[in-house]
């Protein structure tokens, strides 16, 4: 009885330890605001237009809240709060900070 024990832990110990090999490992690197930026300003400018956020968002989330300083354009700042503040899994927790 007790070897059929020590087996069946045994098992389940070889188990664990296989499940956690092979489980999908994190992405290498997390975008980064600097990031965002480089990729969705395609003039150049600096900063992130609505034309140039409408063209890669999928509008859930509209562009005035992300525009914490309502100046027309998404600067990094704006774009670090939008990564740190928004989630696409939960999108209607989604509570970006305002900037007066």
């Amino acid at each position: 009885m007790i070897d059929r024990l020590l087996v069946l832990i045994a098992a389940t110990s070889t188990l664990a330890a296989a499940a956690l090999l092979l489980r999908p490992h994190p992405p290498e690197y997390a975008l980064s605001a600097g990031d965002l930026l480089e990729r969705l300003d395609r003039d150049g400018d600096g900063a992130v237009s609505a034309p140039e956020y409408a063209a890669a968002s999928d509008g859930a989330l509209p562009f005035s809240a992300a525009d914490a300083d309502a100046s027309g354009a998404l600067d990094a700042r704006e774009l670090e709060l939008l990564l740190a503040f928004t989630s696409p899994l939960m999108p209607l927790d989604n509570n970006l900070p305002r900037v007066r």
